[in-house]
């Protein structure tokens, strides 16, 4: 079991090691970093008895749906997941020549043909009536991304902290746990 990842204030997991790859913290991503931003961490998860990848993003804030920050904020987010998505299917492929033991097996056997994932941005304490246009605006930002890789329109998930911890994705913060 690793220990709980801690991002913007929210502890996520703990979480098995064969379902959950840190890319940020990843070696891979420390040799591609520069000019790639990048998701925190990725998680496998099983839905209808398939695997679907979790990208996660956790942010301590986000803009009003209204504001003048709120395109490029997406557009940030948007390139993260884009970029994390690039990255782990080039792992599954092989394109990088060291992978490390940090990238789990159970990623390096998934089935490209039928996996599903979740675009999934998890925002600290953020107003639930922002969250519908903040995930509406994702979706429109990512939907050359989901028509492409032939992905449901609902893989792209926008929760704050109360719905995350519902999901399981993270916990309730005990410091001396973390």
């Amino acid at each position: 079991m690793m220990k709980p990842i801690v991002e913007s204030g929210m502890p996520f997991g703990p979480y098995d090691e064969s379902e959950c790859f840190y890319v940020e913290k990843s070696d891979i991503y420390q040799r591609v970093r520069e000019g790639v931003s990048m998701v925190e961490f990725c998680l496998l998860r099983k839905q209808k008895g398939k695997p679907v990848v979790w990208f996660v993003e956790a942010k301590s804030s986000a803009p009003n749906p209204n504001g003048t920050k709120f395109d490029d904020y997406t557009n940030q987010i948007k390139d993260k997941f884009v970029n994390a998505l690039a990255l782990v299917m080039s792992m599954i492929l092989k394109r990088h020549s060291v992978h490390g033991n940090e990238f789990p097996d159970t990623f390096k056997s998934l089935s490209l043909s039928g996996l599903e994932v979740r675009f999934v941005l998890v925002v600290r304490e953020h107003p639930e009536s922002w969250l519908p246009p903040l995930a509406d605006a994702l979706k429109r930002r990512l939907n050359a991304t989901l028509k492409v890789w032939a992905f449901s329109p609902n893989s792209v998930v926008v929760l704050n902290d109360k719905m995350a911890l519902k999901y399981g994705l993270i916990r309730t913060f005990v410091p001396d746990a973390v």
